[in-house]
């Protein structure tokens, strides 16, 4: 396995951003309004979280380990890996992700106003403003779709119309302090349903011919559109005879299509590590459908020199060619050569997330780190239609999108022999050995909350298994864990292990106490995850909020 090093001396600087303030607290008096369709066009460029949710949910889920105690201790990170409450407001966490999310949301709501208010003065007309209506609707729904997967209880049809989530907010603030009613489940995933889809019907491919990557597009958009239905995974069919997995692959098919074009690795094995990582991350690669930029710490360059991440055995777990992967004859799986890491220390990472690091002048050693997210791939389209066939038994077509993703990622690294679609094909009972097998590393518990037959069961796993080594450091693989109600189990140097049930309540992301200002504040008594058991209460019933105490800067 090959091994390197990069070492950026820096101050971490703390994201200090006044969204949540804004949202749920500040006077909103000395106001600049939104007037013309550019000035409309420079807000939505705020309607994208600013902070990343991939370090903490990455560190929650089975795709890290503590290495030891050679590395040094990050405890807001120890606290993810056990899953604790952390109150830190700062860029990388929980609480900085709600604040950034409702900060975003307040963006599009400026939008909607203002494009409101144009239309009724006859200033512009709907086909002038709707394309910016369409942006500012779907970002309203992704951020509030990000929150709720992450601070509430997953979709449950038999629960969600009284487990309890958060607040969908569609207004701007008038008033100081007001008080938002925290919805449940389905209410939230209705209003996101309503904003996505008007939205979607609204976009306007030609609006940002330079720039399209950096905002909601058509392909995007329909991407987002899957994970949403495949996250809800309604079995029942609605007035035109369609289930959500059905809309899963209506919205691909006719935004991505049926070979969505994910990356070549077999072109890129050869590429300078420096070239690799900025063309993963680029607005130039096709498979690239929505960037978004953060500031975090969590590129490839840090993950790996961390404590929590991959040590030698769980690498090859999900990088080794020879078992997890269900092709008919062996060939080298590249994916496993872009892990790179400290073999003395013992930690490692794929390396697919690049660092922009800002320094604050010419000769300074401090700054902000940033990172080009890839928010929206093709790669999640391939995965999602794979598992919308599964659960509409079409297996035939699972097994020709992983022949088509193994062509894009598997090349002999000896003899240069690329993959071939009738020599190494995927196996129907390849996948039923490893999956539905003896091999309890990938014969993992699965409970959605509809039913599955025991071919759909190991079908998914497979598919689960593959789609956590491709996102390997991007944070999937947690949402996969919670709607799919998989245990995991963290081992705890030198020789202890935690555990995460299938219904842990700790899958539930607790809010901070500033978090929940203008909302039900937080019993500091009451076990973590309770507030997803409570049934949503009035404004009445609302108690007024806690003073907003600002994060110190820390060094």
């Amino acid at each position: 396995m090959k091994r390197y090093i990069k070492f950026i001396s820096f101050l971490l600087l703390v994201l200090v951003v006044t969204g949540c303030d804004d949202f749920l607290g500040k006077n909103p008096t000395n106001r600049a309004e939104l007037q013309t369709v550019e000035d409309i066009r420079a807000m939505l460029v705020s309607a994208y979280p600013k902070t990343s949710y991939f370090v903490f949910t990455e560190v929650m889920s089975d795709n890290v380990t503590d290495v030891g105690d050679r590395m040094t201790d990050d405890v807001t990170r120890r606290k993810y890996y056990h899953w604790q409450q952390n109150n830190d407001m700062a860029q990388d966490t929980p609480n900085g992700f709600f604040t950034s999310c409702y900060t975003a949301i307040a963006a599009s709501n400026h939008v909607l106003r203002a494009i409101d208010r144009m239309l009724a003065d006859s200033k512009y007309t709907e086909a002038d403003v709707n394309p910016y209506k369409a942006e500012a609707l779907l970002t309203r729904a992704y951020n509030h779709f990000m929150l709720v997967n992450l601070f509430a209880e997953h979709y449950n049809p038999a629960t969600a119309e009284s487990d309890l989530a958060l607040p969908y907010v569609t207004t701007v603030e008038e008033e100081p302090s007001p008080l938002y009613e925290r919805l449940t489940v389905k209410q939230m995933y209705d209003k996101i349903e309503a904003d996505m889809l008007e939205g979607y019907a609204l976009l306007d491919e030609n609006l940002y011919p330079e720039t399209a990557k950096w905002h909601f597009n058509k392909e995007a958009a329909g991407v987002f559109i899957s994970r949403f239905y495949l996250y809800r995974g309604l079995m029942e069919k609605d007035e035109n005879g369609e289930d959500d997995f059905d809309k899963v692959i209506r919205y691909l098919t006719e935004t991505v299509g049926t070979s969505p074009k994910i990356r070549d690795w077999t072109t890129s094995y050869n590429d300078p590590l420096e070239d690799f990582l900025t063309d993963y991350c680029s607005s130039l690669e096709d498979a690239n459908l929505l960037l978004i930029s953060t500031v975090s710490t969590g590129s490839c360059y840090r993950v790996w020199a961390n404590r929590y991440t991959m040590n030698s055995a769980l690498m090859q777990r999900r990088f080794s060619y020879e078992t997890p992967h269900p092709t008919k004859n062996s060939i080298d799986y590249l994916l496993g050569y872009k892990v790179y890491g400290n073999s003395t220390l013992g930690c490692y990472s794929l390396f697919t997330l690049n660092e922009y690091f800002k320094r604050d002048g010419i000769n300074a050693n401090f700054g902000i780190p940033y990172v080009m997210f890839p928010a929206i791939v093709a790669e999640e389209a391939l995965f999602n239609l794979a598992e919308a066939y599964v659960m509409k038994e079409r297996y035939e077509d699972v097994i020709a999108l992983l022949d088509f993703y193994y062509s894009k990622r598997a090349k002999g690294t000896g003899t240069g022999e690329l993959y071939n679609s009738e020599k190494h094909k995927v196996l129907d009972e390849k996948i039923n050995e490893i999956y539905n097998g003896n091999l309890a590393a990938y014969n993992v518990s699965l409970k959605p909350s509809y039913a599955l037959n025991e071919r759909q069961a190991t079908y998914l796993r497979c598919l689960m298994n593959i789609k956590a080594s491709e996102f390997c450091g991007q944070g999937m693989r947690w949402f996969d864990i919670k709607r799919m109600h998989m245990p995991v189990t963290h081992e705890v140097f030198p020789n202890q292990t935690i555990t995460l049930t299938a219904d842990d309540a700790r899958r539930i992301i607790p809010m901070s106490d500033d978090a929940q200002r203008g909302m039900v504040p937080t019993d500091p008594t009451a076990s973590i995850g309770m507030m997803a058991k409570e049934k949503a209460l009035t404004l009445e019933q609302i108690k007024a909020p806690k003073p907003f105490k600002r994060e110190e800067m820390k060094h």
